[in-house]
């Protein structure tokens, strides 16, 4: 998927996949989602995001409720707290282990 935000262009095929998570409902689901974690070449984060009608990716169309996609771009800081959320340890400790400090 592609998309141009703000003038600067996001592509899953083009960016390196860091990371994934899902709501764990099947896919047919209605509050089904899945987010997947992106970094581009030039150090940019985004998400890739799906989901059925009623998850946070559904579109609305008139009364008409839809699955939907969508790309979001993260700053810095959004990324690494979607990781620490997601429980991606090992890829926060390889893409940004000069963050964390030891307890």
């Amino acid at each position: 998927m592609k998309a141009i935000i703000e003038g600067l262009r996001y592509d899953t095929e083009k960016a390196t996949e860091v990371a994934s998570a899902n709501s764990g409902h099947h896919s047919q689901d209605p509050v089904w989602w899945e987010e997947t974690l992106y970094k581009t070449r030039k150090g940019n984060w985004f998400l890739h995001g799906e989901g059925g009608a009623r998850s946070k990716y559904g579109e609305t169309s008139g009364q008409y409720c839809n699955p939907g996609s969508r790309i979001l771009p993260l700053t810095d800081e959004d990324a690494f707290e979607w990781m620490e959320r997601h429980g991606e340890v090992d890829a926060l400790e390889t893409l940004m282990g000069e963050e964390i400090e030891d307890a």
